[in-house]
């Protein structure tokens, strides 16, 4: 079984050599990773990491920062910089900028353009196509579909009214 262990290790340290993204990475805090790689397709576990590309799991301690990709993200901090489609998990999601598309689960859900389900307490969105569950869900604008459920919700060119407790659609 050690055999086999110490395997898995060396093919997982010397994967980014052969290829432009590795497998699997584990990273203790940004930049100290084994292997040392900017774009994981695969499992990336640590403490806390800042990657360009991940395609798989990120998950991390602390925070997980991602440039753009797919799969699922989850931390105490998540954050997105670019383009992402997936799961978002955490306490809070940082998405200033990005484009998520598909569900976020977080205390608090920060973001640009967001296509999907989101699911939290403080619900912020420059753009939203889908639904927001939340105590405070805000949106400055809606795309071809939006409902929000909570109890302040905000949007900016809803169908009924911008502000409006409870409930807020724009179809």
């Amino acid at each position: 079984m050690r055999k086999v262990l110490l395997a898995v290790c060396a093919v997982a340290m010397f994967a980014g050599v052969s290829v432009a993204a590795t497998p699997i990475q584990l990273s203790l805090w940004d930049t100290i990773a084994i292997p040392k790689n900017d774009a994981v397709y695969g499992l990336e576990i640590g403490i806390g990491n800042s990657l360009s590309e991940a395609k798989g799991v990120q998950w991390n301690f602390i925070y997980s920062k991602v440039g753009s990709g797919w799969g699922w993200q989850t931390g105490l901090v998540t954050q997105l910089t670019g383009s992402y489609t997936g799961l978002q998990t955490g306490f809070v999601a940082l998405n200033d900028g990005a484009s998520f598309t598909g569900v976020q689960f977080s205390a608090v859900n920060y973001g640009g353009d967001f296509t999907g389900l989101g699911l939290g307490f403080i619900n912020y969105t420059k753009s939203l196509t889908g639904v927001q569950f939340g105590l405070f869900n805000y949106a400055e604008q809606a795309g071809s579909f939006a409902l929000q459920i909570g109890l302040v919700n905000y949007l900016g060119n809803s169908s009924i009214y911008k502000w409006f407790p409870f409930i807020n659609i724009k179809v």
